[in-house]
């Protein structure tokens, strides 16, 4: 089906959603650990939108939409039953891009904890664009969360974008805030450097071994 430049094209954007994937998963793991931390520094409990599946932890209360996780409550993001300021801090994981009204989502979780950090698919991940529950397109820009819808707008015209804006209170804690951004920059050049070398080269030494016929980098 595919040529040797087609396969070579095919295993390349293959290591580049590999990459893409174990960025985002650095960022779930990085914002739980702040978020943690911001809210044992302000001694209050933390909240976890989205159920971990082994990717962090629970926090103090753990609410996701489906009640499939028996450690998670099943409750409403978008209507969250907890008093103002609650929380010292939410973490919210890939859930912001399923719901109905990611504005209202928002606004949920900024009212009931002091801060909110929020991981999300990149807009640059096909997965981004091709999950069939993914409403919203999630962005960060100079400290404003932003969602853009996916589908078509309100006179039904097919591949519109909707643009909201968001409030995102800055995502800092004493004395951590810079070595995040270190971190953050550090290792998502690291990790995507590195998942996408070994992505890209590993898939074209398997099909090169099972074809016998050279690919890509191994073609030389």
């Amino acid at each position: 089906m595919f040529g040797i430049d087609g396969w070579s094209v095919l295993l390349a954007f293959a290591g580049y959603e590999l990459a893409n994937q174990a960025i985002q998963y650095y960022e779930r793991v990085l914002f739980y650990r702040l978020a943690e931390k911001y809210a044992k520094i302000v001694g209050k409990p933390l909240l976890v939108i989205g159920k971990p599946k082994g990717r962090h932890g629970y926090g103090d209360v753990c609410v996701d939409w489906d009640g499939v996780d028996p450690k998670c409550v099943k409750e409403d993001v978008q209507a969250l039953p907890y008093a103002d300021k609650q929380f010292g801090a939410c973490f919210c994981s890939h859930v912001l891009e399923h719901v109905e009204d990611a504005t209202k989502a928002y606004a949920e979780m900024a009212r009931v904890a002091d801060r909110v950090w929020v991981a999300y698919p990149h807009a640059w991940s096909a997965m981004a664009w091709i999950h069939p529950d993914h409403r919203w397109l999630v962005l960060s820009t100079e400290g404003k969360l932003s969602a853009a819808r996916i589908g078509s707008d309100a006179d039904g015209e097919e591949g519109k974008v909707v643009s909201v804006s968001m409030a995102y209170p800055p995502a800092k804690i004493p004395n951590l805030g810079a070595v995040r951004d270190q971190a953050a920059t550090f290792g998502k050049g690291i990790l995507g450097g590195a998942a996408m070398g070994i992505g890209v080269i590993g898939a074209q030494w398997i099909f090169s071994a099972v074809s016998g016929k050279p690919v890509g980098l191994l073609r030389g």
